[in-house]
């Protein structure tokens, strides 16, 4: 009887080792494909991360490329019109410069004793000029004139003059504003071109 349940104890003692080692070995093939899955993911998802960030690591250096490209331009254009501001501003101020009283004083007194008798000037002056030129145009034609010279003063202009003959309303406009837009009508598009040119 001992003999017998020892055999069978010994029978169910192999069973169980068996069937643990079966179970065992199943779960262990489990485990590995599920760790085989998840290394398998892990790579696919390192993967598409990885792409992920090429793509937005090649976007962001396109459109930091573009913003150069578009400053650079902006900067140049930029430059460009005030390299023309400037300009503009230095050849008023040169124009300004050269229709002093004295410079004045020799148009005037020469438009007035080209004209007839009966013609009469007005001209019109900035305020800061009046005085200076109504001195020196009145020691010029002193001799000359029968008819003193009329000035009237136009806060608006900054230098230079308009004139009028008497009775007419239509004026010929030698201010500094006025013939700088003339030149520049000439000269800024040669001006622009070798701003081109070297820009």
């Amino acid at each position: 009887m001992d003999i017998k349940l020892d055999g069978l104890i010994e029978k169910i003692k192999q069973d169980g080792i068996v069937e643990a080692q079966r179970s065992a070995a199943e779960i262990i093939k489990k485990a590995e494909a599920n760790a085989q899955e998840i290394i398998s993911n892990a790579k696919q998802s390192a993967e598409k991360i990885t792409a992920e960030g090429q793509q937005n690591a090649a976007k962001l250096q396109a459109n930091a490329e573009a913003a150069v490209r578009q400053a650079a331009r902006d900067t140049v254009l930029v430059t460009k019109e005030n390299l023309q501001k400037l300009f503009d501003r230095v050849f008023r101020k040169e124009i300004a410069k050269t229709l002093s009283p004295e410079f004045m004083k020799d148009l005037i007194v020469n438009m007035v004793k080209s004209a007839t008798a009966e013609t009469r000037f007005e001209f019109v002056v900035a305020e800061n000029d009046v005085e200076k030129l109504k001195t020196l145009v009145l020691a010029a034609t002193r001799d000359s004139l029968k008819e003193p010279v009329t000035f009237r003063v136009d806060r608006g202009i900054a230098a230079g003059f308009r004139v009028a003959r008497n009775g007419e309303e239509v004026y010929y406009d030698f201010t500094d504003q006025s013939i700088t837009e003339v030149l520049q009508e000439f000269l800024n598009p040669a001006i622009r071109t070798l701003i081109e040119q070297n820009g």
